[in-house]
């Protein structure tokens, strides 16, 4: 008898106008990757003889917060979506999460277990508001962090940026970039695998890029993560290949929970 499996899609539409400083959830950002991976996930375990139950969720968003604005989204927002978001995630065997820009990830540090974290940036600028370049900082290095910087493993290049511009931690930052994933949580930013300019000024080249897109996938297969967050598709990677790609690491992810509960 095949083995049932539920799978949830949500989207978290954190946009922003202005780089790093002006955010507001755009209702139906994530519109597009949650129906297509619904319709994917349902055609492919179809075509496998699988027993695969899709739910799309729809979009966590704060009303206040709709409007385009000038500041920033307060960390209190984010914590009382994040309460609603870990009830969403008991609920579902496997679950996928779309957001827009980075900090929409700072939910998944809510939940039980390790992370592996695939982005090019450390995201842990000292700004006082939860950004795109500064949520890590805010979920698992200050005194009230939400998790351990311990419970993280960082796969990815990150630049050297200008201390008194940037207030990055520097030297203080978590280990070195590993090619082992074990997390039950995978945050994964697209510039870690994108062609787009946005790695340390330069692009990397089209092998590369495969190469990075093969090992996500691998190490789907190998942690078996219950949750993975995608981030950033709609201004690094919104073409059909990038489409493609989240809709593989989707299926992907759905075979590897399938496979650990049998």
């Amino acid at each position: 008898m095949s083995k049932k499996i539920s799978v949830g899609v949500v989207g978290i539409p954190v946009d922003m106008i202005k780089f790093d400083g002006y955010y507001y959830f755009n209702k139906g950002l994530t519109e597009q990757l949650r129906v297509g991976t619904q319709n994917s996930i349902e055609k492919r375990s179809k075509q496998e003889g699988l027993i695969v139950d899709v739910t799309d969720l729809g979009e966590l968003v704060d009303s206040e917060y709709q409007k385009r604005r000038a500041g920033c989204i307060p960390r209190r927002v984010f914590d009382e979506l994040s309460q609603h978001f870990k009830e969403i995630a008991d609920d579902f065997d496997f679950l996928l999460v779309y957001g827009g820009v980075h900090n929409a990830a700072y939910v998944l540090y809510h939940l039980k277990g390790r992370v592996d974290r695939y982005d090019i940036h450390d995201d842990a600028g000292r700004n006082n508001f939860i950004g795109q370049g500064s949520y890590m900082r805010h979920a698992v290095y200050l005194p009230n962090r939400i998790k351990h910087f311990c419970q993280v493993s960082h796969h990815g290049e990150y630049e050297i940026l200008d201390e008194r511009r940037w207030g990055n931690l520097g030297s203080t930052r978590i280990g070195l970039p590993t090619e082992v994933a074990s997390g039950k949580i995978f945050d994964i930013d697209v510039d870690y695998y994108t062609h787009t300019g946005f790695h340390l000024g330069q692009s990397i080249d089209i092998h590369e890029e495969r190469r990075r897109v093969a090992g996500i996938k691998q190490a789907i297969r190998s942690a078996r993560p219950r949750v993975i967050g995608i981030f950033e598709y709609q201004r690094l990677d919104a073409s059909p290949i990038g489409y493609r790609r989240i809709l593989d690491f989707a299926w992907e992810g759905t075979l590897a929970r399938l496979n650990s509960m049998r």
